[in-house]
């Protein structure tokens, strides 16, 4: 799934020019949703049009606000601190996310931990 709070144009435009595909489902814009993050309707949409329940994804955020969309949507969320720092992550999206790392390199979902989301090491305690 992918959810961009741009307009599918430049949406479609950015993805080009780091050369990834357009997805075929689970592609939502702001044009697709009444109301974008922190709201949860863009991640619903993102499942519904894959046919699964949000519950069953996982949202990878660098924002409190895509990380708090997440959580409302049920889905569990995986903070990378690619755009904030830890402690404003942390701070900021507290209650709202199951794990923090600095990067995805080296990360790895666990499927069947309900107390670990990722074989990598978080950056902090989750409060």
């Amino acid at each position: 799934m992918t959810v961009l709070p741009a307009s599918r144009f430049y949406a479609s435009l950015a993805l080009s020019k780091c050369s990834l595909p357009i997805p075929r489902k689970g592609y939502v814009t702001a044009d697709d949703v009444t109301e974008g993050k922190p709201r949860p309707d863009p991640y619903i949409a993102g499942a519904v049009t894959l046919g699964i329940s949000p519950e069953k994804c996982l949202v990878i955020e660098d924002a409190p606000s895509g990380l708090k969309a997440g959580r409302a949507a049920g889905a569990r969320t995986l903070a990378v601190c690619t755009s904030h720092r830890p402690e404003t992550l942390l701070k900021e999206a507290v209650g709202n996310l199951d794990d923090i790392v600095q990067e995805l390199e080296g990360c790895v979902v666990l499927n069947n931990n309900p107390r670990r989301l990722l074989t990598a090491d978080p950056l902090g305690p989750i409060v």
